[in-house]
Formats: structure tokens, C-alpha cells, sequence
């Protein structure tokens, strides 16, 4: 008889030990975006989230077969000054998806079992926060079941990671791009020809890693990206990079672009490429040289020098950034969605989050269009 049972890691040690299972489990889903469900990413983020969080990993097995993982992590949030219990995906600002990770034909089993483990836990959580998630979601079952069960539920902002298709030829897809983009590109190009000697290097390997990542870090620092993703010279960020780079290297992901001129670096792309595609995680230029804008002409190049490989597609990472939108209008939507746990705290958050705000945001419409047209009669 199959016996099926929740364990909840919270020990480090536990969590470094199911490596092989981990992405055992991993090789059998069907993703396009596989690199962020595997081991090694998240190991990579807990080295940055392991200063303000703790482990709260879920896995489901049968037996001794591990079925099921919702890589969690748990920490305490002030909301709107409410000082809720968070539970949320393993994640940082360069996550670009994330889900349930369940065997196929099991996500029923493993959705319903998770519900009722959650249902009898609630004690222990207050809000369960949910990014990064893909319009079909395998997590999405779960959220229902806990809906259907009187837990409150909430949908957050819908972002989208743009991308562009790498199949067709360069030629084709760079000639239906708009005249004021190759107008501008043209110019750049011109710019940085006369500041001087220009190179573009791609770092995939060993032998120039560690020049890339601090090349990498270092740009980060005064960067426009700062506030949103934070410097990768900090504590935090810069064990993620770090770890990351060396899965990185060892697992043929790695993928650095560096511009230079005159022999210093002016702008750097940090990427992961893996199963044909390829995502941008951090792309940050020396703002001292803004006014050669060399970030668009890395960019640029990059995308012109991707086309030349055998992968398929090149994504720039979750936000409607207008750069973005000037090469590419095809998107994936990621969705957000939330959980209230059945607590006071929770309880009250919910109402506050979900009426109390947009009540008052209405309020002060009606009050400004009312002042408005008070002021246009006067």
C-alpha cells in the first residue's frame, strides 16, 4: 500500500542533501524554463535569503519516492504595519519563474495533500505569497483547494518576461524593427567609435569567470537597477552571484557579455542559458559613460550575436522596461497570487489589503475629480 506524507525542511543540512532527488524530480516536468526549478538555482537564492528568512521547504513522497517539492521559505513581513507570518517561493528580484514542482500524473495527489497539510497548519503561517508563476500554474490547484476551504484569496499585479524569438535569421527579424530603433542604434554605434577602441567579449567558461563576475559586481554598484535588484556587492546579492556563478561554470550555463572600450568595461550582461534559451538576469552599464549609451549598444549586439547560435530564445527578464518593448512586443505573463491565513492578523490584513485600500483609493478619485470640477465652475 503507497503511503503518502508532508515533510517540512527547515535544516540546512537536510535541504543540501536532497540534491540528486531534487533534480530527479525536476528531469521528469515538462517546463520550457527548467533552470529555475533545478537544485542548484535555489540553493544559489537561499545563499541570499538565508539572512532574513528561514527554510520551509514542503516535499511530498510516496514510500521513498519524492513526488512532490513547493520550495518555501518562510520569514515576518510588516503590511501596511501588520506584522503578518510570510510563506512564500524561494525566490529573489532575478527569479524569473517558479512553481510547484510535481511528478507528472501526481499533481492532483500532491496539490490536494499540500491543501490539507497547509488547512491544518494555518496556525503557523498568516500569508502565503505566491510570484513568479506562470499563467497555467501546477501550484494553482493548491490555492484553489485552500479558497474552496473559507481561505481567503487575492490576485496580485501581472508582470511579463518579454523575449524574442531567435529562429529565422538576424537579417529577417532586424529589418522589420522600427526606423527610429536603427536610427538610434546607428548613432551609439558612431558615438563609441569615435570615443575609441571597442570590444565585446562573451565569457562561457573557467578561464575568465572570475574577471566577468567582478566585472559584473562592480557595475552593479552604480547602477540605474540598484534600488529594484539591489548591488551586487552586498552581502546578500553577492553570495547568490557567487554561488551561482560556480553551478554556473560547472553546469554550462554561464554566460557573461562585457563591453569595453579603451580597455575598461562600460556595460555587462550576466546571463543563464540552458535548453535553448537563454535569460538576461542583470544588465548594468557605468552611469559615468550614460551619455554613450552603452547599455543599448550591448544589447543591441547581443541580441545581433545570439541569433548566430543554435538557441531559441532570448529573454529579458520580468518588467515592461521601455528598452524592452522597442525590440519585442512577445511576452510570458507571470501571475501573483495570495492566500490569508485564518488568524486575526490575517483576517485583518485581508480586509484592510483587499477593501480598506481600495476604498480609500476611490475616495480620493472622486475627491479630486469633485475638486476639479469645483475649481473649473469658480
Amino acid at each position: 500500500m503507497n503511503h503518502i506524507q508532508v515533510e517540512v525542511v527547515e535544516d540546512e543540512d537536510h535541504f543540501l542533501g536532497l540534491k540528486s532527488q531534487w533534480n530527479m524530480l525536476v528531469d521528469q516536468v515538462s517546463s520550457s524554463h527548467h533552470i529555475f526549478l533545478c537544485y542548484e538555482w535555489f540553493d544559489s537564492v537561499w545563499q541570499w535569503r538565508r539572512q532574513e528568512a528561514k527554510l520551509w521547504i514542503l516535499l511530498v513522497w510516496r514510500d521513498s519516492t519524492l513526488i512532490g517539492i513547493c520550495p518555501f521559505i518562510r520569514s515576518t513581513c510588516r503590511l501596511r504595519g501588520l506584522p503578518l507570518r510570510v510563506v512564500e517561493f524561494l525566490s529573489v528580484p532575478d527569479t524569473q519563474y517558479c512553481d510547484l514542482i510535481a511528478m507528472p500524473g501526481e499533481e492532483s495527489l500532491i496539490t490536494c495533500t499540500l491543501a490539507g497539510w497547509l488547512k491544518r497548519c494555518s496556525y503557523q503561517w498568516d500569508l502565503v505569497d505566491l510570484r513568479y508563476l506562470p499563467v497555467s500554474a501546477a501550484i494553482d490547484t493548491l490555492v484553489d483547494n485552500l479558497a474552496a476551504s473559507g481561505f481567503a484569496q487575492a490576485i496580485g499585479a501581472e508582470t511579463r518576461n518579454y523575449y524574442i524569438s531567435l529562429e529565422g535569421g538576424w537579417e529577417n527579424f532586424y529589418q522589420k524593427r522600427s526606423r527610429r530603433l536603427k536610427k538610434g542604434n546607428n548613432l551609439v554605434a558612431n558615438h563609441l567609435t569615435r570615443a575609441g577602441k571597442i570590444e565585446l567579449e562573451w565569457v562561457q567558461d573557467f578561464s575568465r569567470k572570475e574577471v566577468a563576475l567582478q566585472t559584473a559586481v562592480a557595475m552593479s554598484v552604480s547602477s540605474w537597477k540598484e534600488d529594484k535588484l539591489g548591488a551586487l556587492n552586498k552581502t546578500g546579492p553577492y553570495a547568490f552571484i557567487r554561488r551561482l556563478t560556480e553551478y554556473a561554470a560547472h553546469c554550462d550555463w554561464l554566460s557573461i557579455w562585457i563591453l569595453w572600450l579603451n580597455g575598461h568595461p562600460l556595460a555587462c550582461e550576466y546571463q543563464l542559458k540552458c535548453q535553448n534559451n537563454i535569460y538576461a538576469l542583470r544588465s548594468d552599464y557605468d552611469l559615468t559613460q550614460a551619455e554613450l549609451s552603452p547599455g543599448t549598444y550591448l544589447n543591441w549586439k547581443i541580441i545581433e550575436a545570439l541569433f548566430q547560435t543554435s538557441l531559441t530564445r532570448y529573454y529579458f527578464g520580468p518588467g515592461d522596461n521601455s528598452y524592452k518593448l522597442r525590440w519585442t512586443d512577445s511576452a510570458e505573463s507571470l501571475k501573483r497570487r495570495f492566500v490569508y491565513g485564518q488568524s486575526a492578523l490575517a483576517r485583518l490584513s485581508y480586509f484592510v489589503e483587499e477593501h480598506g485600500i481600495p476604498l480609500l483609493r476611490r475616495l480620493r478619485s472622486f475627491i479630486k475629480v469633485f475638486a476639479t470640477s469645483k475649481e473649473i465652475k469658480s
